[in-house]
């Protein structure tokens, strides 16, 4: 399935906001980052689809 999606990275004035437009509708992203943090990236993404995936059932 493909959805109609685009990100502007300079609609934002923070450098690390991004601006993210899926149909009609718009979200503004803002990142954070916990350098301390002992799970790594690919860690935290595999969580949150497993979450995610469990909560859809």
């Amino acid at each position: 399935m493909r959805r109609n999606v685009s990100f502007n990275t300079t609609a934002v004035d923070q450098a690390n906001t991004f601006e993210y437009k899926i149909g009609n509708t718009t979200y503004i992203v803002e990142l954070h980052f916990n350098f301390d943090c002992k799970e790594t990236l690919d860690d935290i993404i595999e969580r949150l689809v497993i979450n995610n995936l469990e909560n859809a059932a």
